[in-house]
């Protein structure tokens, strides 16, 4: 996360929480999947990464 512009005032320890706290896990995808679709009630947050 440290190269996301996003988080790059947030320290490193503090980056750790915010993963535990959103319970962030790493996935990949392939090439024209769908990462998303939208729905009325969304309990996620995601972070693309690159792509």
């Amino acid at each position: 996360m440290a190269q996301i512009t996003l988080f790059t005032d947030i320290l490193p320890e503090e980056q750790e929480r915010m993963r535990a706290c959103f319970r962030a896990k790493e996935m990949c995808f392939q090439n024209n999947e769908t990462v998303l679709e939208y729905a009325s009630s969304m309990n996620q947050i995601g972070v693309i990464l690159y792509g």
